[in-house]
């Protein structure tokens, strides 16, 4: 069954910068990553550094056999934990890469991102976006990206927590109807 957006969205009645085209009667896949399974700890580094800022990917799903014209639709959503005594900066984006551990690719997002105080503790990192596929491809990556910043950092030790499955993507892929 298809949502009201997605119906929206094929029928031409919503628009977004990142998304020219429209479908006519798609196909539609959803796709749905959880995780990660595991707690990934980013380390906190200070500005300016070399190596900074260091990327991590939070979460991401792999779609195969794409079409240029295709339209994806991604929603990710992650946890995270300030343990330290100080302000750290997130800043996240979502990414189309070639492979499942590459930070870099097409940017599908803005990077985009707030402070996570130790008052607040526990912050949520969030984006979603409409993405015309620009080339076909056999397989490519939807990643969820982000890196943790502070003026405030003592050394690797600093770091925050993503907590593992408290995060999720939620990808539907339109394709053209066949004719």
């Amino acid at each position: 069954m298809r949502s009201i957006f997605a119906s929206a969205l094929a029928a031409g009645l919503i628009a977004s910068p990142l998304c020219a085209a429209t479908i006519s009667n798609p196909t539609v896949t959803s796709h749905r990553a959880t995780g990660p399974s595991s707690a990934i700890d980013m380390e906190v580094k200070d500005y300016p550094a070399p190596g900074a800022p260091v990327y991590y990917v939070l979460l991401l799903q792999q779609l195969n056999n794409v079409k240029a014209g295709d339209i994806i639709q991604v929603f990710a959503r992650a946890e995270i934990t300030n343990d330290l005594s100080y302000n750290v900066e997130l800043q996240c984006s979502l990414k189309w890469t070639t492979s499942a551990g590459n930070t870099t690719g097409t940017n599908v997002t803005p990077e985009s991102g707030y402070n996570l105080t130790p008052d607040m503790h526990h912050g949520i990192v969030q984006m979603g976006a409409v993405f015309d596929v620009p080339a076909d491809s056999s397989s490519m990556n939807m990643s969820f990206i982000c890196y943790a910043g502070g003026g405030s950092s003592t050394g690797p030790t600093d770091k925050v927590r993503v907590e593992p499955n408290y995060g999720y993507m939620h990808i539907l892929h339109y394709k053209p109807s066949s004719p």
